[in-house]
């Protein structure tokens, strides 16, 4: 199966996680394996022919480019959606809590999520970004090395739009609700994926699908990389800072 390594590890992962982190750590911190695995499998996907070395729509018979991208793109996004989905099923049902008292007869008490527009509407659609701006930005790259710096863009897209949309509930509401920030990632990430649906088809041929080498203008590439780990940085601060917020 494609990408079944990776699907079968963020599986055995999330098994992990639903026995163990919520002993530790608060429940919600399940959900942000969604978050990783949509940076790994936003570039894995949206840049296999890249990664790989070939285009692999040219060996893929009747299929073309488009059906491939939608191909990968479905795969992908599901798998997102379904880990999201297992999350918070469990998260509900006080898993972890139902499982530990097979074991354990005084089991700590379960913690239940937030039921506000922000945090349930987060929780899906914060993954479903990162993944989409991170397979798009793989799926058109013409190098390795900037097919597997989608994860970046995707993080920095999804924390920038997320910042200025509650920028905007603040000034509007005086409050940070989800009204605008839910949707303007949904809107995010369809324009993304709508914007790689209709340029896939006319990228040219790879151009480095070999073994990582340093692309020329590697200085700019470097210096746009650095540029994008800082602000990912200083968005995460702000949200680490403000998440009591968020939550309310």
């Amino acid at each position: 199966m494609t990408h079944g390594r990776l699907l079968l590890g963020f599986l055995v992962g999330w098994l992990v996680v639903v026995w163990f982190l919520p002993l530790v750590a608060h429940p919600l911190w399940i959900l942000a394996h969604a978050v990783v695995y949509a940076m790994l499998a936003g570039p894995a996907m949206g840049g296999a022919d890249v990664i790989r070395g070939c285009e692999e729509h040219a060996f893929a018979g009747p299929l073309t480019r488009r059906q491939r991208y939608g191909g990968r793109l479905v795969l992908g996004l599901g798998t997102v959606l379904a880990f999201t989905g297992m999350s918070v099923v469990a998260l509900a049902g006080n898993l972890s809590d139902v499982l530990l008292r097979v074991f354990v007869s005084s089991a700590p008490a379960a913690m239940e999520l937030e039921h506000s527009l922000t945090w349930n509407g987060l929780v899906w659609v914060v993954p479903v970004t990162v993944f989409a701006i991170g397979f798009v930005s793989s799926a058109l790259a013409r190098t390795r090395v900037h097919a597997l710096q989608g994860w970046l863009w995707g993080i920095l897209g999804t924390l920038a739009c997320l910042r200025g949309t509650l920028a905007l509930e603040e000034l509007r509401f005086g409050r940070l609700n989800g009204w605008f920030a839910v949707p303007g990632l949904v809107g995010m990430a369809v324009t993304a994926m709508a914007t790689g649906w209709a340029l896939y088809p006319r990228k040219e041929a790879v151009t480095d699908g070999g073994p990582l080498r340093v692309p020329p203008g590697w200085w700019a590439g470097m210096l746009a990389m650095v540029s994008a780990m800082v602000a990912v940085g200083v968005l995460g601060l702000w949200f680490a800072r403000n998440i009591s917020r968020i939550a309310e």
